[in-house]
C-alpha cells in the first residue's frame, strides 16, 4: 500500500546534547523531541562520547536513534540523528562521509561490516591520487551519519569550522571529498538531503556584516579577499550547486545544470536579516547579529517536493536556532511501521548494552495477571483503536489483560465498570416515593408558619 504524507525534518547545532535537554526538555531528551515535535531530527555538536550515553539518551521514546560521537577528543563535535519509529522507514544507516569508518566495537574483518559497505546508496568514490588526507582521519570526528529512506538519502552534517590556516586545509579536504560522494549518488540515481551547521554563509547577505567577515577571513586563506566568493569555502558551495557557473570562460568550462540548491534561499530569495548563529559571550542575539550557517540542501528532483522552510529563531538553548523543511514523501507502506528495531550496527537499539536493558524494560511492564479467554469474533478485542459502542456485559471481575497495559486500556476499564456501579445504585433506591413526598409536605408546611411568625413578629416592633 502506497502512503503519501508530509514529512517535518529539523536540524538544530544544541552546543551540548545534555546542556540542551535541560534547559528545553526539562532534562529529558525524549521530551525535548516531544517539543519539537517532528519526524527526523539532527543535531550536531552533541559534544557526546559512547561511553557517556545512557538509555534515556540512546533509547528515547518513539525515535531510533544513530550516532557518530568523535573518536580523536572526548566532548568534542559529535551528530545524532533520530527518526520517528511510525512515519519513515530507515533501510541503512552509516557513520562518516566516506564510507571506510569502521563502527566502533567492530573489527575490520567482520564479515558484518564488509557486507555492509556500499549499502548506503552505492559504491563509494576511490580516493583520488596525491589527495594527501586518509579517509579514517576525516571522518573520525564524528561529523555525519547518513541514513537512507527510500525515498532519499539524509546526510546530518557538523561540517568542520577554519579556525586557524590548518583547519581550513583540514575543512576544504573534508568538503571535497562531500562533494565526490555526493555526485556519486546523483550519478548513480539516488536523490539525496544535506542538513546541518555548514560553518559557511552561503550569500554575503547571510551574514551581518561582509566586510568584516571577509577581513577576518583573509587571515586564514594568506591573502586579501575583495569579493564573497574570493573564499575558497563560498566558493565551494556555489560550485557543489551549480557546476561551472563560477569557473571563468577561458578554463573552456560552461555552466551545468544545477544539482543541489539551498532551501532558504529558495523560499525567501531576498532575505538579508534571518541568521541562525549568534555569539553568545557578546549577547549579538538580541541585537540579531549573526550569521546563517545552518540550512538544507536539496536534490533538484526533490525541490518540487518541498513545501516550506523556516528558521525558528524564536527557539532558544544553544548559540544556534533549529531550521525545519516540511518534504512530500511517497511509502509502500502506510504507517505505522514496525516497531521492532532496524538491523542496523549504528542504531543504539541494536547495540549489546542497550538491547539487555529494553528486555528489563518489556519485564517489568509485563503484566502478572492471567490471561482471559478470547472474546467472541464478533466482538471487539481490548486491542482495538476504536472504543465499542457498548460496552461488553460485566460476567468477571477481572479486567481484560495485554501484555502491556496503557493508560488508554485503563480508562476503558473505567468506562466498562460505569454501568455496573449505576446497577447497583439503582436496586438500593426505594420501590415507591410516596414517604418522600409527605416528608416534604411537611418540610414546606413547616417554612410556611416559621415565615409566618417571622412577619408577625416585626410588624409589632414596628
Amino acid at each position: 500500500m502506497q502512503w503519501r504524507g508530509l514529512v517535518r525534518l529539523l536540524t538544530w547545532n544544541v552546543n551540548g546534547l545534555r546542556a540542551v535537554c535541560c534547559k528545553e526538555g526539562g532534562g529529558s531528551l525524549s521530551k525535548l523531541l516531544a517539543d519539537v515535535a517532528c519526524d527526523i531530527v539532527c543535531f550536531q555538536e552533541t559534544k557526546l562520547s559512547l561511553a557517556q550515553l545512557d538509555a534515556s539518551l540512546a533509547l528515547p521514546v518513539g525515535y531510533w536513534a544513530f550516532y557518530s560521537c568523535c573518536r580523536v577528543k572526548e566532548g568534542y563535535s559529535g551528530v545524532a540523528t533520530f527518526c520517528r519509529k511510525d512515519t519513515v522507514p530507515v533501510l541503512h544507516a552509516e557513520e562518516g562521509i566516506t564510507g571506510q569508518l569502521i563502527p566502533n566495537g567492530t573489527s575490520s574483518g567482520d564479515t558484518r561490516w564488509s557486507a555492509a559497505r556500499g549499502s548506503v546508496g552505492g559504491p563509494y568514490p576511490d580516493a583520488p591520487s596525491g589527495d594527501g588526507k586518509d579517509f579514517v582521519e576525516l571522518d573520525s570526528e564524528g561529523r555525519c551519519v547518513v541514513t537512507d529512506h527510500g525515498q532519499f538519502l539524509l546526510f546530518n552534517l557538523y561540517i568542520p569550522n577554519a579556525a586557524s590556516p590548518e583547519r581550513l586545509e583540514f575543512k576544504l579536504h573534508y568538503l571535497e571529498q562531500l562533494q565526490r560522494r555526493v555526485h556519486a549518488l546523483l550519478k548513480a540515481g539516488r536523490q539525496v538531503i544535506l542538513c546541518g551547521d555548514w560553518n559557511i554563509p552561503p550569500e554575503a547577505k547571510d551574514v551581518f556584516s561582509p566586510k568584516l567577515y571577509l577581513r577576518d577571513s583573509s587571515a586564514l586563506t594568506g591573502k586579501v579577499l575583495s569579493t564573497w566568493f574570493e573564499h575558497p569555502c563560498m566558493r565551494w558551495l556555489q560550485e557543489f550547486q551549480y557546476p561551472g557557473k563560477l569557473s571563468p570562460a577561458a578554463e573552456g568550462s560552461t555552466e551545468q545544470p544545477p544539482l543541489m540548491k539551498e532551501m532558504f534561499r529558495h523560499f525567501f530569495p531576498e532575505r538579508s536579516d534571518v541568521f541562525t548563529c549568534w555569539d553568545q559571550k557578546t549577547n549579538a542575539r538580541e541585537a540579531n547579529i549573526g550569521s546563517r550557517i545552518d540550512y538544507f540542501v536539496v536534490s533538484m528532483a526533490q525541490v518540487p517536493l518541498v513545501a516550506a522552510c523556516a528558521v525558528h529563531k524564536h527557539k532558544k538553548g544553544s548559540d544556534h536556532c533549529p531550521v525545519e523543511l516540511q518534504l512530500t514523501i511517497e511509502t509502500v507502506q502506510s504507517p505505522p511501521l514496525t516497531t521492532s528495531p532496524p538491523p542496523l550496527d549504528l542504531c543504539t537499539a541494536t547495540m549489546p548494552c542497550f538491547l539487555k536493558h529494553q528486555c528489563s524494560i518489556a519485564g517489568f511492564c509485563r503484566s502478572t495477571q492471567p490471561p482471559t479467554p478470547s472474546p467472541p469474533a464478533s466482538t471487539p478485542t481490548p486491542s482495538t483503536r476504536s472504543p465499542p459502542d457498548l460496552p461488553p456485559p460485566m460476567q468477571s471481575t477481572t479486567p481484560p489483560v495485554t501484555e502491556a497495559p496503557t493508560r488508554k486500556h485503563n480508562a476503558s476499564s473505567e468506562l466498562t465498570a460505569a454501568p455496573a456501579l449505576k446497577r447497583a445504585c439503582t436496586t438500593s433506591k426505594p420501590q415507591s416515593n410516596s414517604g418522600h413526598v409527605a416528608t416534604s409536605k411537611r418540610k414546606t408546611k413547616q417554612q410556611r408558619q416559621q415565615g409566618e411568625q417571622s412577619l408577625e413578629r416585626f410588624f409589632k416592633k414596628v
